[in-house]
C-alpha cells in the first residue's frame, strides 16, 4: 500500500469530527497531493461508499504557523442514518438495513479471501435483482 491509501485508511478510522493534519511544503504540493487524495477516495467509493462518503480532503495554511497542511476530516453526518418523527414529535434513529447488512457480507467476504471482483459481480446481481422486484414485467 502507498502512503495516499494508508493515511486514507486511518482518516475512515476517526470519529465523526476528528481529522489528521499533514503538513505540506507548499501550496502547489498541498493541492497535488489533496487531488491524488480524492482520487484515493472515489477508488474507496467504488468498494465501500459508506466509508468513503464520510471523509473531506482539503487543505488549509495556518498564518501562526506558516504551515501549509492537507485536512482529511470524518463528517459527522452519515447517509444511512435518518430521523424518522413519531407521534408527538419523538424522534427515532433508523439506520438503511439494506446497507448495513452489504456492508456486513462484504466484510466477511473480503476477511474470506472472495476476490473483490467476484464481490462486485455478486452485489450487481442482487441490485439487479432488487430492481426486477421494484419494476412490474410488461405484458
Amino acid at each position: 500500500m502507498d502512503i495516499i491509501a494508508d493515511w486514507f485508511e486511518e482518516a475512515t478510522r476517526l470519529k465523526s469530527g476528528e481529522s489528521i493534519l499533514i503538513p505540506v511544503i507548499s501550496k502547489a504540493e498541498a493541492l497535488r497531493i489533496a487531488k491524488a487524495f480524492n482520487k484515493q477516495k472515489a477508488a474507496v467509493m467504488k468498494i465501500a461508499p459508506e466509508k468513503a462518503y464520510l471523509i473531506n480532503v482539503r487543505w488549509t495554511f495556518k498564518q501562526e504557523e506558516t504551515q501549509h497542511y492537507i485536512v482529511l476530516e470524518k463528517t459527522a453526518y452519515s447517509p444511512f442514518t435518518a430521523f424518522k418523527k413519531g407521534p408527538g414529535g419523538t424522534s427515532v434513529v433508523t439506520l438503511s438495513t439494506k446497507e448495513a447488512e452489504r456492508e456486513r457480507r462484504r466484510t466477511l467476504m473480503m476477511r474470506d479471501g472472495i476476490p473483490f471482483d467476484e464481490i462486485q459481480a455478486l452485489e450487481k446481481a442482487e441490485d439487479e435483482k432488487d430492481l426486477k422486484d421494484y419494476v412490474p414485467e410488461e405484458e
